[in-house]
């Protein structure tokens, strides 16, 4: 994976890598979780490690519990890029009045230039880099605001003239162009932190792993004719078993079937093989419903709407995505005249 660090990349695209080439399975919480259990269980098994061999030892299993604590306190993934993702909201910001500023320009130059020089003086103030903006090329964001205070510098006779640009115009703009740099310096800090430290938490993961997996592999040699014992070493073992401690479960939306849809407020969603495990939609229709892993018979019930039962396969410790769309309870004239509610077949979930 260090090789992979070596290629510049967005923040974005170095999370998705990290996560495409690690080597470790589950996520890296499991991986701590698993971690600390796999070398306590070697703790507590260190007299048949170290009759295994001499390198097995109580400093060696202390070490990688203190090192796990020292990565998990690291800053997490979140962490680096949400500082990385406001410093660039903040640039993006920056770049607003620059655009605006930049259809005065246009205005001031189509006033004080024939119509046959107007693409040239246009070109000359930076028309070429402007949609850098657009694109978020900040090296070519820095080439346009050079290129029209340097314009502007250039013109002033002309652009002044009849009262055309505003005297104070060139200065306005100066020091909008002055803060996108400074807003820059501090995106390209907070971007180098956040790689940096991605790139720290990303080695000191997979450093977890490799201390592990060889210790895990001889607990599985050690205890081969144990196979209790043998699973507090197998690795998908303990990954099941702290995913376990995971929550589970579904959530959605609960909306009205008809356009534009509607949230669903107060409907009411359970298992029905525990009626005690239930949730209820929020105002804006939302839910999440705590069920055991397994095979989840559900029901879904709102006051003036067909109900639904469903059900869901959950999965060890995931919670997944279930949306709803419900049908109202159909209205229908009987034969004196009277409303009665009809039948309806149950809708599958959306």
């Amino acid at each position: 994976m260090a090789a992979l660090f070596d290629q510049p990349m967005e923040v974005e695209a170095l999370l998705s890598a990290i996560n495409s080439y690690r080597s470790y399975p589950g996520t890296q919480q499991n991986l701590y979780s698993y971690s600390k259990l796999a070398w306590n269980n070697y703790l507590g098994k260190l007299p048949q490690f170290t009759n295994y061999s001499g390198k097995y030892t109580q400093e060696l299993g202390d070490d990688a519990l203190a090192y796990i604590q020292v990565v998990e306190l690291m800053p997490s993934y979140e962490t680096l890029k949400a500082g990385h993702v406001v410093a660039r909201n903040d640039l993006i910001k920056t770049t607003q009045p620059l655009q605006e500023g930049w259809l005065k320009l246009k205005g001031y130059i189509n006033a004080a230039f024939s119509p046959e020089n107007i693409s040239a003086m246009l070109d000359a103030a930076g028309a070429g880099y402007y949609e850098t903006i657009a694109k978020k090329s900040w090296d070519g964001v820095e080439t346009f605001i050079r290129m029209a205070n340097k314009f502007m510098v250039d013109y002033s006779a002309a652009l002044l003239a009849n009262n055309n640009m505003p005297a104070g115009f060139p200065t306005t703009f100066a020091n909008h162009g002055a803060a996108f740099s400074a807003q820059r310096l501090v995106f390209l800090l907070k971007e180098k932190t956040a790689r940096d430290g991605i790139k720290a938490k990303a080695l000191a993961n997979e450093a977890i792993y490799a201390s592990l997996s060889p210790m895990t592999k001889t607990g599985m040699v050690i205890f081969r004719t144990q196979p209790e014992e043998r699973r507090n070493f197998t690795i998908s073992s303990l990954l099941k078993e702290v995913r376990g401690n995971s929550p589970s479960g579904i959530k959605g939306v609960v909306t009205t079937g008809s356009l534009p849809a509607v949230p669903v407020a107060n409907a009411l969603v359970y298992d029905r093989q525990d009626p005690t495990r239930f949730a209820m939609t929020g105002p804006d229709g939302s839910y999440e419903l705590r069920v055991p892993s397994g095979n989840a018979l559900l029901r879904l019930e709102a006051e003036g709407f067909v109900m639904q039962d469903f059900e869901r396969k959950i999965s060890v410790g995931t919670v997944h995505r279930q949306s709803f769309s419900m049908v109202p309870v159909p209205v229908a004239a009987s034969s004196n005249g009277s409303a009665h509610n009809g039948n309806m077949d149950l809708l599958s979930p959306a």
